[in-house]
């Protein structure tokens, strides 16, 4: 860069990207966005809850739901978990798995196709 590349960008006057890196970060800028979009749709469509969602979360991280009743905030025994996690099944399976029982494992792979769960951003409630 010049001296001049310089001042104009300090001024606002320029970009400094070239076009192939731009055409990158706008790309990955309209995946998230599209990502996040549809995101909200799978929570509206299939009439998930924060509870759901944070359920559904921590079982993706490999939580117990026992350990998962321990959480903050979670207002839940390891019956109610039960519950709500058939559900979820229901929901998330309308049409059943073809006769083959879903276990958590199942369902929150489901969750992660349908994007309910954001498999780059599954990170634990801070304790």
């Amino acid at each position: 860069l010049t001296r001049g590349d310089v001042s104009s960008v300090m001024d606002g006057k320029r970009l400094v990207f070239n076009q192939p890196i731009l055409e990158k970060i706008v790309s990955r800028f309209e995946e998230s966005v599209n990502n996040q979009l549809m995101r909200q749709e799978a929570l509206v469509n299939y009439e998930i809850d924060e509870y759901d969602e944070r359920f559904l979360r921590h079982l993706a991280l490999g939580y117990t739901k026992e350990q998962i009743t321990n959480l903050r905030g979670m207002p839940f025994g390891v019956k109610s978990l039960e519950k709500r996690q058939n559900e979820l099944i229901q929901k998330l399976f309308p049409n059943g798995n073809g006769g083959v029982g879903i276990n958590a494992t199942r369902l929150v792979v489901r969750a992660i196709e349908l994007r309910i769960l954001d498999i780059d951003n599954l990170k634990p409630d801070e304790e």
